[in-house]
């Protein structure tokens, strides 16, 4: 039985109502998160948690709910079951249906992480009373799920055409057609990544105006994911199994990599991602990005911060996405193997997102740490380090990545304590000169920001480009797989790493944000690496 049977064992456990089928291949520590807005919103540790707080909960307060499930999309370690949620509330009477995916991720077998995605909107309805209803515009985007679903089984039958002897469009290489090129991307939603697919559009622009590849153009397609499971696999079956696309370049979203990589793989497609976020994105054979990641980045802020600055006491505050833990801690584990030191303190359980982060600074305070290595987003950065300004904490040093450099969290921040330090990912994006200037210019001539995700995406594209005029003969995704395979390496003096696809980037130049200067400033001559 492999993930995705297991997967729908525990459906069929459900329509049978059989408890103790459904919790049978749960891990004794999964981690089922039901979605915020959701009636039974919240992270729920081990099977007996999410029995009394999930399905007890819909046994006692809801008639004939139900799950219908639609489709069982088989990623691997990843699994996505879309369908529709529908019941009768017992207190209201009132009904709903909503559109549902379900993210599982699975170790030997048994799920270890679970998380929801739906429309809370339509479910919140049936809870209200009658008397309390108005009419309210639906502004949610999880409505375009349905659409997506359906596309996502329209592409895998193109899939499977195609697998006939049915080609797919874009895919017959000849020598005036366009040269098909796709990426999934997070531009909508509470974090995103825009400017990661914008800078490899207007390299791909800028390559078709000067005659393309013996005047073959690139058509370059972007789709959104909207940080949602179900667009984000239906994205790429559209881009893959429907266009046709040879690759994928200058991606940048948030789950994409890790429910796409099997799929990737069975189409025989690569993909280089501008900004690889996720697990997947780093551990596939067919994905290999252009930036670090945030997994070496942590390795590279905890040398810096052990080996040059001389910090001891240094603890780790990790905000967990997904299944990202274990490699969070590989990436610990890494540091502690080059250094022969460990963190004072860990602390998992940061959340994205959190309206106040005090809690979390004061435990770590408590804990002794002189210096935290943290792994957030740029809004949650600058709350945690507001937190530690109002509690008066003002000699603790902050290892970051790369996520939080940027110009608003410069100007944000007044008090870095002891100093703010990040291994950023390319050559430092606020320096201009010679270095940066062929990005600076094209990124100003098309009004994209200036941001290391654009600098993510301007490299992905230009790599690609380069691999591509070493092609004899047609332009198809067996001969770019080959020519990324067996490509030489490129030297760009704005990554520490020669790009080879598949090998990755384990170097970052070290930057500094000091209090009062609202400045981000180099404080090395050179990149930063590690070996391994």
């Amino acid at each position: 039985m492999n993930n995705a049977d297991i997967i729908r064992a525990h459906y069929q456990a459900s329509d049978r109502g059989d408890l103790e089928g459904m919790l049978a291949p749960l891990a004794p520590d999964i981690r089922w998160t039901e979605a915020a807005g959701f009636p039974y919103a919240g992270t729920y540790v081990g099977p007996e948690a999410v029995a009394a707080n999930v399905f007890g909960r819909i046994q006692q307060e809801w008639d004939g709910y139900r799950l219908a499930v639609d489709e069982v999309i088989d990623g691997g370690d990843v699994v996505v079951g879309i369908g529709t949620y529908s019941g009768t509330h017992k207190r209201t009477g009132r009904s709903f249906a909503a559109r549902v995916a379900h993210v599982w991720r699975l170790e030997d077998g048994h799920v270890v992480a679970f998380e929801q995605f739906t429309d809370t909107e339509m479910v919140n309805r049936a809870l209200r009373d009658w008397s309390s209803l108005h009419p309210q515009p639906h502004t949610t985007d999880r409505t375009l799920m349905n659409s997506r679903a359906l596309t996502a089984a329209a592409v895998l039958l193109v899939g499977a055409l195609a697998l006939s002897g049915c080609s797919a469009p874009g895919s017959d290489g000849g020598s005036g057609s366009p040269i098909i090129v796709g990426s999934v991307n997070t531009i909508s939603g509470p974090a995103t990544f825009p400017e990661a697919s914008q800078a490899a559009a207007a390299v791909f622009d800028a390559f078709n105006k000067a005659g393309g590849l013996n005047g073959r153009k690139i058509e370059y397609k972007k789709l959104d994911d909207k940080g949602d499971p179900a667009t984000a696999t239906a994205s790429a079956r559209e881009l893959v199994g429907s266009d046709g696309a040879v690759a994928l370049v200058g991606s940048a979203s948030l789950i994409e990599c890790e429910l796409n990589a099997k799929y990737y793989e069975q189409e025989g497609i690569l993909s280089i991602p501008g900004i690889g976020v996720d697990t997947g994105c780093f551990d596939s054979k067919n994905i290999s990005p252009a930036n670090v990641g945030p997994f070496n980045d942590l390795t590279l802020t905890l040398q810096y911060g052990s080996e040059v600055l001389g910090l001891n006491d240094i603890c780790v505050l990790l905000e967990i996405a997904g299944s990202t833990r274990p490699t969070y801690q590989a990436a610990i584990d890494k540091w502690t193997k080059l250094t022969g030191k460990k963190p004072k303190y860990i602390d998992d359980t940061v959340p994205y997102g959190a309206s106040d982060y005090t809690p979390y600074i004061v435990k770590a305070r408590q804990q002794g740490c002189k210096a935290l290595a943290i792994n957030p987003v740029e809004p949650d950065a600058i709350g945690q380090v507001k937190a530690a300004n109002a509690q008066g904490w003002n000699d603790v040093t902050w290892l970051y990545l790369t996520s939080v450099y940027s110009e608003n969290f410069a100007k944000a921040v007044d008090n870095a304590g002891a100093g703010i330090y990040v291994p950023a990912e390319f050559y430092p994006f606020t320096e201009e000169n010679d270095i940066n200037k062929e990005w600076r210019d094209l990124m100003a001539a098309n009004n994209i920001p200036l941001t290391a995700f654009s600098q993510g995406g301007y490299l992905a594209a230009t790599h690609f480009i380069e691999v591509l005029k070493t092609i004899k003969g047609d332009v198809t995704r067996e001969s770019v797989t080959a020519a990324l395979r067996k490509m030489k390496p490129i030297d760009n003096p704005m990554i520490g790493t020669p790009y080879t696809f598949g090998v990755n980037n384990t170097a970052g130049w070290p930057i500094e944000l000091k209090s009062g200067t609202h400045t981000w400033q180099k404080v090395a001559d050179d990149w930063f690496r590690f070996e391994g």
